[in-house]
C-alpha cells in the first residue's frame, strides 16, 4: 500500500504523482497534517471510519 502525502520523483509541479503504477482504494479526508511527523519506514495503522 502507497500513501502519498506530497510530490515524487514523478511529480510535475504542484501534481502528485506515484513513481509507479497504483491502483486507487480509497482517499483521505481531513486534516492530514500530522502526516509529515511520521518518520519514515514508520509502520501506520489506516482504518475504515
Amino acid at each position: 500500500m502507497c500513501e502519498s502525502c506530497g510530490c515524487t520523483p514523478a511529480s510535475g509541479g504542484d501534481e502528485i504523482r506515484a513513481a509507479s503504477a497504483v491502483n486507487i482504494v480509497g482517499r483521505i479526508k481531513g486534516d492530514l497534517s500530522g502526516l509529515w511527523d511520521v518518520p519514515d519506514g514508520a509502520e501506520v495503522c489506516i482504518e475504515k471510519v
